[in-house]
């Protein structure tokens, strides 16, 4: 069998599609309560100075909702490790169909590339040098400590990753050459390749993702994500931050929690 050579990446792209509403659009919602008629979208965008209060104090004190009119759509290229760590975001909201019941999900959803449909290609993660660490002594996975690898062992890590992803790769291809079922080949696939994915969340989930998955000075509550999916948080929050700077602004002065 002749080897093929995988492709290596140490990156995780987040990168804009599509958007939903804006800072005014929370304001806009919140009002909703008070309107005795309905009335459309304001022309003017711009925020008063009291709108800009209005959306501290609805963060402040966790009204969500005026949140959930603004939605974000993303294309995800990462690991099916991280995909899966994404997927943790879920919130089931039970809905009544006919005579049963299904969980659906409308704050956060996840379309993904699967082996299942489409064969995948040779690329996978190997961190880089400035990411690749090593547990220490006495390692609390619910309070990780690490040191950061020597050259040398980077070395050993990068090659031993390489070698079983290539491995695992042509075993994969010589499966498919035979035309095994797609859906049983991608079985021995690991968490380390690269797939693509879209995800659409609305700006309450957006703040809960990023509050969990970016460990910073100013969180309320310590957390402590893994260095990758940091990367992808990270991302999503300049998006976030661009698209709802009063917002972004509000969440990161009361506490970068979730509303």
């Amino acid at each position: 069998m002749d080897q093929q050579a995988v492709n290596i990446r140490s990156d995780h792209k987040v990168i804009y599609l599509n958007h939903m509403g804006d800072d005014k659009e929370i304001v806009e919602d919140a009002r909703t309560s008070l309107r005795s008629n309905m009335v459309g979208r304001s022309m003017d965008r711009n925020l008063s100075a009291k709108d800009t209060e209005r959306i501290s104090d609805f963060i402040r004190f966790r009204h969500a909702s005026t949140l959930r009119g603004s939605v974000l759509k993303l294309g995800i290229e990462t690991t099916i490790a991280m995909q899966r760590q994404l997927r943790t975001h879920w919130v089931g909201n039970k809905q009544a169909w006919a005579d049963w019941e299904w969980e659906e999900n409308d704050i956060f959803g996840f379309n993904d590339q699967s082996g299942k449909f489409a064969r995948y290609k040779p690329t996978f993660y190997v961190p880089s040098f400035e990411m690749s660490r090593i547990e220490v002594d006495g390692f609390n996975p619910m309070k990780p400590e690490y040191r950061q690898c020597t050259p040398e062992e980077y070395e050993i890590l990068k090659q031993l990753m390489v070698m079983e992803y290539t491995n695992v790769w042509n075993t994969y291809q010589a499966l498919n050459n035979r035309l095994y079922s797609r859906e049983l080949t991608r079985m021995i696939i690991p968490e380390g390749m690269y797939v693509a994915g879209r995800m659409t969340l609305n700006l309450n989930a957006a703040f809960g993702l990023m509050s969990l998955r970016i460990d910073h000075p100013e969180n309320i509550t310590t957390t402590k994500p893994q260095a990758e999916i940091q990367q992808i948080a990270e991302g999503i929050e300049e998006i976030v931050k661009k698209l709802w700077p009063a917002a972004h602004q509000a969440w990161n002065e009361n506490g970068r929690t979730r509303p």
